[in-house]
């Protein structure tokens, strides 16, 4: 799967958000260092870990990587944020937001620089996502979104990755209403003209907002060239204190949330629907005794409630 270099090779901001991770930011980084792409930085952002990640990065040395500290937990959106407003002040055109549990074929960032300048009119490139421990079996080539209960759905997931069918993959981003967060590669117009991801979110739906967001002025792009391998879930594992559980508190409690959310920003006449939703995944917590899950999830839904009386979203 070779592809030849863009004509001028634009320069490319990378940015990883690194929350108590630093061993899987520092595989990240190294398997970047390998990138058939000449002219890129890489931004890590540290998202106020408390294992000492900032330093543990910086005494590597990895190559062309500058490291920004927030101070705090600023979540997907804010983290990310936080690097783009740093590259931005720079003349980088294209801007990688990468999770920091990936790693990444050699020619994943020109096939995405490709095809975001095969497309122009597009604003987000997105990557085929392969499981890091699963690696000839897809994650996600993109998302497809059900707007009755708010819930995205990964394109492929789950079926065998073959290298032959690129062209057929190809055809998957007629389909794309999101580009998968794990590998966005966005624009400096894009970023220009909608703006930054919002950060109300703090995690999951943000990538969902942005492209819905641009939906009228861009249109979505995937490389399915572009390989990424990803380990699925390792960031929500640490927040969760990486206790096994059949139900994750986090994924429950900003789920819930970020779906109510969403769907009353722009798509309010669906909330009834939705609450039923709710009502389901309440009945199936309690089917299976996680009581705590119950408690956050009624929490969410209460203060939801109480914001539409109040006019606030």
């Amino acid at each position: 799967m070779n592809a030849s270099l863009p004509a001028d090779s634009p320069p490319v901001a990378i940015i990883l958000v690194n929350w108590n991770g630093w061993q899987d930011t520092s595989e990240c980084l190294a398997s970047l260092q390998k990138l058939n792409y000449p002219n890129f930085k890489i931004f890590v952002v540290d998202n106020g870990s408390t294992d000492n990640s900032a330093a543990r990065v910086r005494e590597r040395r990895f190559g062309r990587v500058e490291v920004i500290e927030t101070g705090g937990n600023l979540g997907f959106a804010g983290g990310n944020n936080a690097g783009l407003r740093k590259a931005l002040a720079g003349n980088f055109q294209y801007f990688w937001l990468l999770n920091n549990d990936t790693t990444v074929d050699p020619d994943a960032l020109r096939y995405l620089v490709r095809r975001l300048r095969e497309k122009p009119e597009a604003g987000i490139c997105g990557s085929t996502i392969l499981y890091y421990d699963r690696p000839a079996v897809i994650w996600a080539q993109g998302g497809r979104f059900n707007r009755w209960y708010a819930e995205g759905r990964h394109i492929g997931i789950n079926k065998k990755f073959d290298p032959n069918k690129l062209s057929a993959y190809q055809k998957l981003e007629r389909k794309l209403d999101y580009v998968v967060g794990a590998s966005m590669l966005v624009s400096r117009p894009f970023l220009q003209d909608i703006g930054l991801m919002e950060e109300g979110y703090f995690i999951f739906f943000e990538e969902m907002d942005w492209s819905r967001r641009a939906r009228r002025r861009y249109s979505l792009a995937y490389a399915p060239a572009s390989l990424v391998y990803h380990k699925v879930g390792s960031s929500i594992e640490r927040k969760a204190g990486d206790k096994p559980q059949r139900y994750n508190l986090v994924a429950d409690q900003y789920g819930t949330r970020n779906r109510l959310k969403f769907t009353l920003k722009y798509f309010p006449y669906a909330l009834p629907v939705l609450y039923l939703s709710v009502l389901g995944y309440i009945i199936d917590r309690a089917v299976h005794g996680a009581w705590a899950n119950i408690g956050v999830i009624a929490q969410e839904f209460r203060a939801h409630l109480a914001n539409l009386f109040t006019g606030r979203r």
